[in-house]
């Protein structure tokens, strides 16, 4: 029985196409006419504006998005991910393309696109940035990809076997602090993930419901919202002329008893913005962002529209994908996939 699993996995592995990962223009070769440090943080599951004010969250965040206006953030209050967990949604958003179902059917696989070799971290190296990786879990390491960033503050032979890595833990704010300081002479970028709030618990649990998490899920975002002042405090005072960018991979699930729930064909539109609406924030440093973020709505262009700002070419903006979030409708076959809200 298990051969026959596998065989339909190598078969996919083998079958389907990789000219998704193309691009449609010369987005690879394009030069920066600016140069600021960029930190991109992550933090798991934070869901956007509109959902944390809506009937299934029932959260007032105001005293947090308005610190970050305070700060000179923008924020994005619509904004989703295209796809539904962490591992599709960064694949996409670091290839600024859609994968639709191809990748569906290889989870472990999306980790080598998202730490390894892919297009945004070409262009930043191609622009002579230097590029880090720094995380609280290596969850994105546990099938050992070759990590393509120039620095990762997990070492292989720290990673266990055996495990999905969720049970290792690293504090990153002093690994932030002590990067930026030693770093000063070279143009750097920084994917940084944040393991807070997080979502619901992947499985059912009798003695939980959905009230109870999402109580649960508030507490995880409030730990997130302190989290978050630190560290870009800490990024002001050592960068203070960096982009910084707080976009979340994915929503909270807040509404459904447990995530696989999701993994069904759901048509209720509340449900299914708690699955994608996700929390961007951007700190740009100057007012000319307004000519290049319009159409930011969705994390598969996020990086595009970020280098067709810092190249100033607005031709790039050409090539936006479309911003239609998918979701599978079947928890044994990952390749079934729907339309979940159009573009």
């Amino acid at each position: 029985m298990p051969i026959v699993k596998l065989g339909k996995i190598i078969y996919l592995n083998y079958s389907n196409s990789a000219d998704w990962k193309l691009q449609p223009d010369g987005i690879l070769k394009s030069k920066f006419k600016k140069t600021p440090n960029i930190y991109y943080i992550q933090p798991d599951g934070y869901t956007n504006g509109i959902n944390l004010k809506g009937p299934l969250y029932r959260f007032d965040n105001s005293e947090f998005d308005n610190w970050l206006k305070d700060k000179q953030f923008t924020l994005y209050d619509n904004y989703r991910s295209n796809y539904s967990s962490t591992l599709y949604s960064n694949s996409s958003c670091f290839f600024m393309k859609h994968h639709f179902s191809n990748e569906f059917s290889k989870f472990n696989y999306a980790r080598d696109l998202i730490v390894g070799k892919n297009p945004v971290l070409q262009i930043f190296k191609n622009n002579n940035y230097k590029t880090f990786f720094i995380t609280e879990i290596p969850y994105l390491l546990m099938n050992r990809p070759r990590v393509y960033f120039d620095y990762c503050n997990y070492k292989s032979d720290e990673l266990p076997y055996f495990k999905d890595g969720l049970s290792c833990y690293k504090g990153i704010s002093n690994e932030i602090e002590y990067q930026i300081v030693n770093n000063k002479k070279t143009s750097n970028f920084f994917f940084i993930e944040k393991f807070n709030p997080g979502h619901i618990s992947n499985a059912k649990n009798p003695k939980s419901n959905v009230e109870k998490e999402r109580i649960e899920y508030i507490s995880g975002l409030q730990i997130a919202n302190g989290w978050l002042k630190k560290t870009i405090t800490i990024i002001e005072e050592n960068d203070p002329n960096a982009i910084v960018i707080i976009g979340a991979d994915h929503g909270g699930y807040v509404g459904f008893e447990y995530t696989s729930q999701a993994q069904n064909k759901i048509t209720d539109g509340r449900l299914l913005n708690s699955i994608f609406g996700a929390k961007l924030a951007i700190k740009w440093n100057d007012s000319q962002h307004s000519a290049y973020d319009a159409r930011l709505k969705t994390s598969v262009n996020l990086f595009r529209i970020v280098f067709s700002y810092l190249s100033e070419d607005k031709l790039l903006l050409n090539n936006l994908q479309p911003n239609t979030s998918y979701n599978c409708y079947d928890a044994s076959d990952f390749s079934r996939v729907y339309k979940a809200i159009e573009n």
